[in-house]
């Protein structure tokens, strides 16, 4: 389990790299895709690279291939089909990376809107969903909203904004061994 949330770290990380390393190529999509992929393929990372669209809409899409797991980083990424349905989305939420590895899932983005507002959305629509609110864990750096529902936890981890950086969300959802 820890080999596949390092993967999935790394992963991340390098698609991270891979969206601030390329340049513009004259702000051509198919240019700029064909790039993102050629830096990929050069150190070595087994990815699809994907850019649709252009401006405040493009959607860049990077899929690792690694076995058992799904793990997309990107920029304005679809909320899979198969995440939980019972774990409410901020509505508000730029989504920059989404895993699955079978026994859970990772969703992370970012928004405009401030903790307390995104804390009060999440305290309100869990247990609207059936879900045991747990413990938060406040710090001046992140909060973290703890949930539970039968075999599941889910932990919802906000990071403030700084400046003109967007706050982030992070959702995990797990199901706990024997569930």
């Amino acid at each position: 389990m820890r080999i596949l949330r390092y993967r999935a770290l790394l992963a991340a990380v390098m698609a991270a790299g891979l969206l601030a390393g390329c340049g513009s190529a004259d702000n051509d999509p198919e240019a700029r895709q064909q790039q993102m992929q050629a830096y990929a393929d050069k150190h070595g990372l087994d990815v699809d690279v994907d850019i649709r669209g252009s401006g405040a809409d493009e959607q860049v899409v990077i899929k690792h291939n690694a076995p058992g797991m799904n793990a997309l980083t990107g920029k304005n990424l679809d909320i899979p089909d198969d995440f939980p349905k019972d774990v409410p989305v901020h509505p508000g939420i730029s989504v920059h990376a989404v895993n699955s590895m079978g026994v859970g899932y990772m969703l992370q983005g970012t928004t405009r809107e401030d903790v307390q507002t995104i804390q009060a959305f999440y305290k309100e629509k869990m247990p609207a969903e059936g879900w045991t609110a747990l413990a938060a864990q406040p710090n001046p750096v992140m909060t973290r909203l703890g949930f539970s529902k039968g075999k599941r936890n889910a932990t919802v981890t906000l990071m403030a904004a700084q400046g003109e950086s967007p706050t982030t969300i992070q959702i995990g959802v797990v199901t706990r061994p024997g569930g």
